[in-house]
């Protein structure tokens, strides 16, 4: 604070803009120069002051009232600036993505980027002292032999290490991943020839309204309330280094539609009460949405599997084997999300919405508390006067759906009472990822041998400590 009187005349200063909401060149001279007091109005939003004023100050309304405007201005601005520091262009209603950016995946990456920082200072704490444990559960690349991949689901528990790693492994994809919705069932893909880890993927409620989806089932709004529960949405997929280079991916979404997936799937949640609805459900699920993470996907397109299974088609050359589309494209995400205020900004979001008792609960049957980030940025953008059209951060994700039997649209609509199931057992679909991709792609490029896991390291400053109970 220093001088209390140049502190007074500043605060005065800052009053008297926010009452008259005008430029800040505007400032009558008598509080000093506009863009000192500009800069340090700045200085405290960056520091969080007014959030600290208003927060210290809450419970004495006269006070409060008088800090209001101020704690909201200062939001706005940092709200602004947050946007703009990663690169989106700030125009009245709505916010614009650099030039051409959908067309590039590193632009991509680059705008996600703050945000995917802020998750790994999230993770620090719980995950720090475990990084070099951590770091032992993937293969250096000499280790991997690709002749002797021999892969395996794990099915990933609350409170255990594998969830541990599945949070570890997931902080280094090139975007922000979620915990997912509602329901949910994690899996670890292991190589048990090195006892690495391969990849891994997690399932989750979908979003209730998603267009291009609804379209491709045939969905009307009360077929889809009634049947919403027989699908699930891959909210993290993807394999990690060195299996990576070996595509490794397409296996761990090959994966994904698994025999063993729905069976786990079913005894979790058959017989199960949902919250909501209170309906007992059936536990069967019949088709698996994602969404690409970086514009097109390399990774789901065109992904077919052999059908019927490869050992069904024996001596049948590979260009000949009859195959079946696992993951088709229906379409695009409208480019609505909330990982543009993701990073540090949350915070502050957050503190701004529970001083202002913000209802941001979609169901009672929730109770009081904050449903998800979306909708909490959402009714804050509300409180605040600025436009909830700054939700629409503008990258189009495809759109993904793979039905899990041969009447998965029939089933969905009704039409059908019973699901009609590829048979799809782990063995037979990595045969096909072997001979598909595997084996051709290590023969054509060895970058896999050279993988060390150091190159994973998130947190070169952590202590040398391998803690894991």
């Amino acid at each position: 604070v220093n001088d209390p009187e140049k502190c007074r005349l500043f605060l005065s200063a800052v009053m008297w803009i926010t009452a008259e909401d005008l430029p800040w060149t505007a400032i009558p001279k008598v509080y000093g120069n506009w863009k000192t007091i500009y800069d340090r109005f700045r200085r405290w939003c960056d520091a969080g002051v007014f959030e600290l004023l208003q927060t210290y100050f809450y419970e004495d309304a006269k006070i409060s009232n008088v800090l209001s405007p101020l704690y909201t201005k200062a939001l706005k601005t940092q709200i602004q600036k947050s946007l703009r520091i990663q690169g989106f262009k700030v125009q009245g209603n709505q916010i614009y993505l650099p030039e051409n950016i959908n067309r590039d995946k590193g632009k991509i990456r680059d705008l996600h980027a703050e945000a995917v920082h802020q998750k790994i200072e999230e993770r620090r704490k719980g995950l720090i002292e475990h990084e070099p444990y951590l770091l032992k559960q993937f293969a250096y690349g000499e280790e991997v032999v690709p002749d002797k991949i021999d892969p395996e689901l794990i099915e990933v528990y609350s409170g255990s290490k594998d969830e541990l790693l599945f949070r570890y492994a997931s902080l280094h994809w090139s975007i922000p991943v979620s915990s997912g919705y509602g329901r949910r069932l994690r899996f670890l893909v292991k190589d048990r020839y090195t006892n690495k880890l391969m990849g891994l993927f997690g399932l989750g409620d979908p979003v209730i309204s998603l267009k291009d989806r609804d379209e491709w089932i045939g969905w009307d709004q009360d077929n889809r309330k009634k049947r919403l529960r027989h699908v699930v949405d891959a909210y993290a997929l993807g394999a990690v280094p060195p299996y990576s280079f070996l595509l490794g991916g397409k296996l761990v979404a090959l994966l994904a539609t698994s025999n063993i997936v729905r069976e786990t799937f079913r005894r979790k949640y058959e017989g199960k009460t949902s919250l909501i609805l209170n309906r007992t459900q059936c536990g069967k699920i019949a088709l698996v949405t994602t969404a690409s993470a970086l514009g097109r996907s390399s990774l789901y397109n065109r992904l077919k599997c052999a059908e019927p299974n490869l050992s069904a088609q024996p001596n049948v050359p590979m260009e000949q084997i009859d195959k079946r589309v696992v993951f088709k494209r229906v379409g695009h995400t409208k480019g609505f999300g909330d990982f543009h205020f993701a990073n540090g900004i949350y915070d502050f979001i957050m503190t701004y919405a529970k001083l202002n008792d913000l209802p941001t609960t979609s169901h009672e049957l929730w109770s009081a508390g904050y449903r998800s980030r979306k909708n909490v940025v959402q009714e804050t953008l509300s409180k605040l006067g600025l436009p909830k059209g700054w939700l629409n951060h503008g990258i189009k994700r495809e759109i993904y759906v793979a039905p899990l039997a041969e009447n998965t649209q029939a089933f969905l609509c009704g039409n059908d009472s019973e699901l009609n199931y590829y048979d799809q057992p782990i063995s037979e679909l990595f045969n096909w990822y072997r001979e598909r991709w595997l084996l051709p792609r290590s023969e054509r490029d060895s970058r896999y041998k050279e993988w060390d896991p150091q190159e994973w390291v998130l947190w070169p400053d952590g202590e040398n400590s391998e803690r894991i109970n």
